[in-house]
């Protein structure tokens, strides 16, 4: 049976769904940038953005019409330090949020030891009100027991000053350096305590540092606890605390000074390391008492084993070969390891560095340390970056250690830029 004329007119032609796919997309692309248009377009009735929604709401806030500060005892706070630590002002929207700032921000100050705002409403806004409750304030400072400073001097030690508010803090911190310029002049056994009391002017406390001198720590021996593969003079040549002069009878009043204990400890440590005993500590330094005047000192020392070097070895090197740079070196296979052993083979292979680098990277080098001409020696190029980098040693002598760790670290890390090794440096 033949299908009629309108069913042939509707038949799909083959190929037509292909035909239809492959136009999906292109009818796609093309109702793309529509959709986008529509999206684009803002919709008016669609609420604002949240900022917008904040601004809104603060500006439909009562005004600050007032501020008033209020204080329970004594006023030792200024009324402007109060306002200036506050988010509500006079003529500005009032919100909880910021009223909760402020408190917080004015307990963070520690003038106050309480503090407490309210808002009460009045014609055409709120008025503010602050109750605070300051922190006494510091009227005098006295001490009582010392007789090696007078109340000026120590006055002058300390942080802690009339008219400040009082607290823990301030009290701890001037107790603090009270006993330091005491234990600076050899007075190891000192105490001070210190109390808060009632001022001679109403709204204002007297602070009283009670303090216990004890004997004067002068140093009648140095004894090293421990110390046991060294003599004790050997040891006490290396220390700072014991270095009296025989012919000045004065001199032999050796105070305690805690700021040569601790270099003492730093040197017995090296002098230590040097000799192989890498592990070396020293534990502590006690100042023990002899009698009302005098002291022994004592270092508490830690050896630990030695160490020997069993073999040395370079990675890395294309200047030199292994065998060149071997011999040159102060550590040796089978001998006691020294660190300034080692320190000084560093410095070693640095000036070889500062060779190469000198003689072929010189602009770098003008450029990366800041200098206004080139050194004429390798052992200068050290010396110079020893000064632009700060590795000094006390009285300006160049640290060239540090020196040299600052230029190797410079060229491992590519901070002096590309610098190729290739060839043994050239003979200058």
């Amino acid at each position: 049976m033949k299908e009629s004329s309108a069913s042939a007119n509707t038949r799909r032609p083959e190929g037509a769904p292909s035909f239809l796919l492959t136009l999906a997309p292109l009818a796609a692309a093309l109702a793309w940038p529509a959709m986008v248009s529509a999206q684009a377009l803002p919709d008016m009735n669609a609420p604002g953005p949240p900022e917008d929604a904040a601004l809104s709401a603060e500006s439909s806030n009562p005004v600050v019409r007032s501020i008033d500060i209020k204080f329970r005892g004594q006023a030792t706070v200024d009324r402007e330090r109060i306002l200036s630590n506050m988010r509500l002002k006079v003529g500005e929207p009032y919100t909880k949020e910021k009223e909760e700032d402020d408190l917080r921000a004015l307990y963070n100050t520690g003038d106050l030891l309480d503090v407490q705002i309210t808002a009460a409403p009045v014609s055409g806004g709120v008025k503010i009100t602050v109750v605070a409750e300051a922190r006494a304030g510091l009227g005098e400072i006295e001490f009582t027991g010392n007789t090696v400073f007078n109340s000026e001097r120590l006055q002058l030690e300390i942080s802690l000053k009339t008219g400040q508010s009082i607290d823990d803090t301030k009290l701890a911190k001037a107790k603090q350096d009270i006993l330091d310029v005491y234990k600076s002049k050899g007075y190891p056994d000192v105490t001070v305590d210190y109390a808060v009391t009632r001022g001679s002017t109403p709204g204002f406390s007297r602070a009283v540092f009670t303090i216990n001198e004890g004997g004067r720590g002068i140093i009648r021996d140095v004894i090293f606890e421990g110390g046991t593969s060294f003599s004790h003079g050997k040891l006490a040549g290396e220390i700072k605390s014991d270095n009296r002069n025989w012919l000045k009878f004065w001199d032999l009043k050796r105070r305690v000074d805690r700021t040569k204990i601790e270099a003492d400890m730093k040197s017995i440590e090296q002098f230590y390391q040097n000799a192989g005993y890498l592990d070396a500590r020293v534990l502590g330094v006690e100042p023990r008492r002899v009698d009302e005047d005098k002291v022994d000192l004592v270092f508490r020392i830690n050896e630990g084993p030695v160490y020997t070097v069993s073999g040395v070895g370079v990675v890395g090197n294309r200047l030199y070969q292994t065998d060149q740079l071997i011999p040159v070196f102060q550590l040796e296979a089978g001998q006691r390891f020294s660190l300034a052993d080692m320190k000084i083979d560093l410095e070693t292979i640095a000036l070889w560095g500062a060779a190469w680098i000198l003689g072929r990277y010189g602009d770098t080098l003008l450029q990366r340390y800041k200098l206004e001409s080139l050194p004429e020696s390798p052992s200068a190029l050290i010396d110079e970056i020893g000064r632009r980098r700060g590795a000094l040693r006390a009285g300006g002598v160049i640290d060239r250690h540090k020196a040299s760790e600052a230029l190797i670290r410079d060229f491992r890390s590519g901070t002096l830029g590309r610098i190729t090794l290739q060839a043994p440096p050239s003979k200058r």
